[in-house]
């Protein structure tokens, strides 16, 4: 059997355990002793620690591939353990992992995981592996006449249905502004489960910026890359101008 045939079964067999462990809701896991190509990884770490990580499904449990290093010379006695924090809705979890040697690096041998769909937080060593960000891209756009959010289609209509793959823009208004010089600006968008949360706030023009005296109304349009797995999802926009609001709208991915 070649090295992808026993790739593709090895898969196979993941994901048929990810399907069984995914109705359990506790946390699993287990080394895993093929090792897949470096280009599957994501990376997150510095020059001094370093970890490396598959997410091979967010859908009705979080499950993930994980190793990584730690450079630390050869004359410490006593290496510590991996320590991988899992944070859910139900409470914290520590889970220690022997390290292994490998010159001047301690490894982290490649593990899978399986976590409860209310995973808040994982991280190895006090950094975190950043399951819950989205790529996304913003522009600049024309808004409504009062601050909110809608949730838009590929033709830039406002829909709560979409099909898998289809592109998702998320378009958070201002409101109206009596003159130039407003924009807004995006924070963050991360999600959590099947919540996706946005942080902006409206950026106002210094009293000393020349501006066009007309009434505009300042949005930015946040255009979703990637697809997002099949589910119904919750939009909270926690906008910031002279003070903080919050908005919500949900849809459906078929």
């Amino acid at each position: 059997m070649n090295c992808e045939a026993v790739r593709m079964r090895i898969l196979s067999s993941i994901f048929l355990l990810i399907g069984v462990l995914a109705m359990s809701n506790f946390i699993y896991y287990v080394p895993v002793n093929f090792t897949f190509p470096d280009e599957f990884y994501e990376r997150v770490g510095s020059r001094t620690a370093n970890f490396q990580y598959i997410v091979l499904s967010k859908s009705n449990c979080f499950a993930i591939i994980l190793k990584g290093w730690l450079f630390q010379p050869a004359e410490v006695v006593q290496p510590k353990s991996f320590i991988v924090e899992v944070t859910t809705e139900d409470g914290f979890y520590q889970i220690k992992i022997p390290p292994v040697r490998k010159g001047i690096y301690l490894n982290l041998p490649e593990h899978l995981f399986v976590l409860p769909e209310n995973t808040k937080k994982v991280s190895v060593n006090s950094i975190e592996i950043p399951l819950f960000s989205l790529e996304y891209s913003v522009e600049e756009t024309r808004g409504r006449d009062t601050p909110g959010i809608e949730i838009l289609n590929s033709s830039f209509e406002p829909s709560s249905v979409f099909d898998y793959g289809e592109q998702i823009f998320v378009k958070v208004s201002a409101g109206r502004k009596n003159t130039g010089g407003y924009r807004v600006s995006v924070d963050s968008l991360n999600i959590e489960g099947r919540t996706i949360k946005i942080s902006a706030h409206v950026e106002s023009p210094s009293p000393n910026t020349p501006v066009i005296q007309v009434i505009t109304y300042p949005a930015a349009l946040i255009k979703i890359d990637g697809p997002l797995d099949a589910g119904e999802y919750k939009v909270i926009c926690t906008l910031s101008d002279s003070q903080n609001v919050q908005f919500e709208v949900e849809f459906t991915v078929e």
